[in-house]
């Protein structure tokens, strides 16, 4: 009697299942993904927005010149794509479908050409945006919980921020700011040069940059989380703060002439070179070094600090 029962329930699930499939638009290829394309000419345009929604995302440059290739697989009764262009703006977006999608997650690409020097913006809900080899002018990107990461970029300005996802950037060049924000994730920016100042933000992760030189200043700021800097040239000054963590500061190149000012309430406070004018106290440490030209300023409430 009760493997009889269990048996016509497998039978009642097996139907509902198949109901289901079939009111989402799986029926005989369910599983098997659906490609759209849409070319556009970009001449005229001056920005690219690309709105992903919950999906993913991949930008790459090497698209044929003169033209942006957006290509979307989906599965089942999954999102449509929508590319239109007005008044110099090329817009893609995601439409989400009004009915239930079951399967395999779509996924969206862009392709640009290696030329391209307009802005791009970018709008996700919780998908990831993952890019290789980008160039563009301004760059700016909005996450609510997915994840950026970027293997090499090159933009005139670089600004983006996520609510609760990781910002990761291998390798980034900017003629200008490079600002970088997370509400609940970590930020590691690599290989950076900026043409302007960089700034980092975390509400509770850690920050971690290496960066070639900065022509501006460098504030680096997280409320739980490590800092890690590593530095080669700086032309400005450097601000580190965190109240959780630890902070720690390396000039890979020749030091700048600077003016320390750090302060731990609970944690050590290491300098690897003399200073003149030393004034430390239980909680801080002061001193110059050259000529003082720079101000390095580090605070944390409960952490070590380390300048090397």
């Amino acid at each position: 009697m009760k493997k009889s029962i269990i048996n016509w329930i497998a039978v009642l699930f097996a139907l509902l299942l198949a109901a289901v499939m079939a009111g989402c638009g799986y029926v005989g290829t369910a599983f098997e993904g659906k490609t759209v394309s849409e070319t556009v000419a970009l001449e005229g345009v001056d920005t690219i927005r690309i709105e992903a929604g919950g999906t993913d995302a991949v930008l790459a440059a090497g698209g044929k010149d003169g033209e942006l290739l957006a290509e979307m697989v989906t599965y089942g009764k999954g999102p449509e794509l929508n590319v239109s262009e007005r008044d110099g703006v090329v817009t893609i977006a995601i439409d989400k479908p009004a009915g239930l999608s079951i399967g395999r997650q779509p996924r969206l690409a862009v392709s640009l050409p290696d030329n391209y020097e307009g802005a791009v913006e970018i709008e996700s809900g919780s998908g990831d945006v993952t890019a290789d080899n980008l160039t563009a002018g301004d760059l700016t990107f909005d996450s609510g919980s997915g994840d950026f990461e970027v293997k090499s970029l090159k933009a005139s300005r670089i600004d983006g921020r996520t609510s609760s996802g990781n910002i990761r950037i291998d390798a980034a060049e900017s003629g200008g700011d490079i600002a970088l924000s997370t509400s609940s994730g970590e930020i590691r920016l690599q290989k950076a040069e900026s043409g302007g100042g960089i700034a980092l933000k975390a509400s509770s992760g850690d920050i971690e940059l290496n960066a070639a030189g900065s022509a501006g200043d460098v504030k680096l700021s997280t409320s739980s989380g490590d800092i890690e800097l590593e530095l080669a040239n700086s032309l400005g000054d450097i601000d580190l703060s965190t109240a959780s963590g630890d902070a720690s500061v390396q000039f890979a190149g020749e030091r700048p002439g600077m003016r320390l000012d750090l302060e731990s309430a609970s944690g050590s406070k290491t300098v690897a070179f003399e200073l003149r004018d030393l004034e430390q106290t239980k909680r801080t440490l002061k001193g110059i070094y050259g000529d003082g030209s720079r101000i390095l300023k580090i605070r944390t409430q409960s952490g070590d600090i380390s300048v090397r």
